[in-house]
């Protein structure tokens, strides 16, 4: 992509995700909305979020007005939009929308643009804004060891870290346990974090939380220490309300730009936490070091009994070995599980069907969306390199050499955090493997030429550097099926 392009790219992925959390639908949802206010589709929108640019003007105008009704957004960031998606003349569209007066906007993030309540006095130019509301419980299925778990750490260490793979339920297991938590919901801060977002952006929100519940000397400490280094006025606003029984909540935490500054805020709010006097709960998909240093556990599927009463709420019927091999292809993840029973309503059941359900549209674009969007290129190499191994696991050297890549120690241990591969400790080496459904999707996303040659390396590599007859003769025969579907290879057995 091009400069403009990602600029492009970025700004109307923020857009989105400020919609997301202000209106609480789903991306595809929200994508859906726009293309139609623009006469195209979601699929329209989701490929300008990828790198394309509107086709026509009047296409970027119909979007720029859309955004202006759904969004806080002021001139400055639609004069940027404009910009980055070539329109001949910003000012002059911009001149005739009701965008918010620069003067009355921070720069920060604004939550709401319903009137703010006049009752609080003011500092400057600026009035607190409606606070992001909390998340409504849905039905929770099974997990009630683990809720009444979490409860009990919440009680005692007051620092919650949720972590897992996307779609595993993590959102909807905190709601669960804000629901079961014994305090009014002044004293209940929420926020879901975007991408881009820095501690700037949770000051802001913070202040404004404090700010919008009568605690107005908030606007002052902002007012009046400005100048101070954002992570030590962190700490100062938690001095601040330590001891006064505030819950802070902090989802999509892995979106936080900085990594580094990351790690130490979370070591800050979990150091306050300890102090006592005020409760932290963080909801992200990436493992941080510190939860690795607390031995924290990610959150796994359902089991194959909670599935099994998933499919009976939903009303699908199945045999208890496709259930099984339903389980097995999932993981028991909410998510990937009601995708596919939206699809199994209307299809036939068999074992082959299941193995297929990485072809359905569905599950393909949340895949897409959720999973396969922010790998790098060295990451999206090892990804596809695993899928090679199919079910089984695979030391670093086997993954290397199929990858057609040098030092991946790091990048292993990036995706493992993201939860999108499974370590596997042994006595004396460590083995990686894949979710089946990732697994299934990344190796759907292989041409037969790439299978070709990544089984051939894969053939070699157990044959040569790490012997195992039964791999090295899986891996062959692979390797022989796919070049089949190459042209351009002759059917001759020893070009395997």
């Amino acid at each position: 992509m091009t400069p403009l392009t990602q600029e492009f790219s970025r700004l109307l992925t923020q857009a989105i995700h400020f919609i997301k959390s202000r209106e609480a639908k789903q991306i595809s949802a929200i994508q859906d909305d726009l293309g139609y206010a623009v006469g195209r589709t979601g699929a329209t929108i989701e490929g300008w979020r990828k790198g394309r640019l509107p086709a026509k003007h009047t296409q970027t105008e119909k979007l720029v007005r859309v955004l202006v009704e759904k969004t806080t957004f002021d001139r400055n960031w639609f004069q940027r939009f404009l910009r980055a998606a070539a329109y001949p003349d910003p000012e002059k569209l911009l001149d005739q929308l009701p965008l918010v007066p620069l003067a009355a906007e921070p720069n920060h993030f604004r939550i709401n643009r319903t009137p703010t309540i006049n009752k609080n006095e003011p500092v400057g130019q600026w009035l607190p804004m409606p606070v992001e509301v909390l998340p409504n419980r849905g039905t929770l299925i099974g997990r009630h060891q683990l809720l009444l778990t979490l409860q009990q750490q919440l009680e005692t260490s007051h620092f919650i870290l949720i972590s897992g793979m996307p779609g595993i339920g993590k959102t909807a297991l905190a709601a669960a346990l804000l629901a079961t938590v014994q305090r009014p919901k002044q004293q209940i801060f929420w926020h879901t974090c975007h991408q881009g977002e820095g501690i700037g952006d949770l000051i802001w929100r913070l202040v404004n939380f404090f700010a919008w519940h009568g605690l107005q000397e908030a606007l002052h400490w902002l007012s009046n220490h400005s100048a101070v280094p954002p992570l030590v006025f962190f700490e100062s606003l938690l001095y601040q309300i330590q001891g006064q029984g505030y819950l802070l909540c902090f989802d999509n935490f892995h979106l936080l730009d900085a990594p580094l500054i990351v790690d130490h805020l979370l070591y800050l709010l979990k150091i306050r936490a300890q102090q006592g006097g005020l409760d932290i709960m963080i909801i992200t998909r990436t493992m941080p070091k510190l939860g690795r240093m607390l031995g924290i556990q990610a959150i796994n599927g359902l089991s194959c009994q909670e599935t099994a009463t998933l499919l009976t709420q939903q009303g699908v019927e199945i045999t208890a070995s496709t259930l099984a091999d339903l389980h097995i292809l999932t993981c028991g993840n909410p998510q990937f599980l009601l995708l596919a029973i939206a699809h199994l309503k209307h299809l036939m059941v068999t074992k082959d069907f299941l193995y297929a359900l990485v072809d359905c549209q569905q599950i393909e674009s949340y895949m897409l969306q959720e999973i396969d969007e922010q790998p790098t290129p060295s990451e999206r190499a090892i990804m596809r390199a695993l899928s090679i191994l199919g079910t089984s696991a695979g030391t670093v050297g086997v993954i290397e050499a199929i990858a057609n890549l040098d030092g991946s120690k790091q990048i292993l241990t990036t995706l493992v955090d993201r939860h999108l591969l499974i370590c596997h400790y042994g006595a004396t080496e460590t083995t990686y493997s894949q979710p089946m459904l990732i697994q299934q999707y990344f190796y759907a996303t292989l041409t037969n030429a790439t299978r070709w040659k990544m089984h051939k390396r894969a053939g070699h590599y157990y044959t040569v550097l790490e012997p195992h007859a039964q791999k090295a003769a899986a891996h062959i025969e692979a390797a022989i099926t796919a070049r089949r579907g190459v042209p351009s290879v002759t059917n001759n057995r020893a070009n395997w």
